[in-house]
């Protein structure tokens, strides 16, 4: 049953055990402050954009972007499949560069720039 509000959500009781609760129980967004920054932070994560322009957009500090990165990871992690199952067809993969040890590495957006290092 409704039990109130608190930091802007509603909250429910439950009355058998009388533990209480919100929509954002046992979500990433449990116990986060900066619920509305969290959206962007998801958002700057699919740009594939790194740690610290995600920090910047956000106006989070590092390790703020860091631990929100974290938290969405582990919230994906139990909808990842646990087996294969079917036909599953493995082919090796040659690179004809290395990249290793790069700091600007080129991500497979930017064909371009790819074709113009080998």
């Amino acid at each position: 049953m409704r039990y109130g509000r608190a930091h802007g959500l509603q909250r429910y009781r439950c009355n058998d055990c009388g533990c209480t609760c919100s929509a954002v129980t046992e979500t990433p967004l449990t116990g986060l402050r900066m619920k509305e920054r969290f959206a962007k932070n998801t958002d700057c994560m699919s740009k594939r954009l790194t740690v610290r322009e995600t920090a910047a957009e956000c106006g989070v500090s590092i390790s703020t972007a860091i631990r929100w990165r974290h938290r969405s990871f582990k919230a994906v992690v139990p909808q990842q499949p646990v087996g294969v199952e079917g036909m599953l067809e493995v082919d090796e993969s040659y690179f004809l560069h290395s990249l290793k040890g790069q700091r600007k590495l080129v991500t497979p957006t930017e064909p371009n720039l790819l074709r113009g290092r080998l």
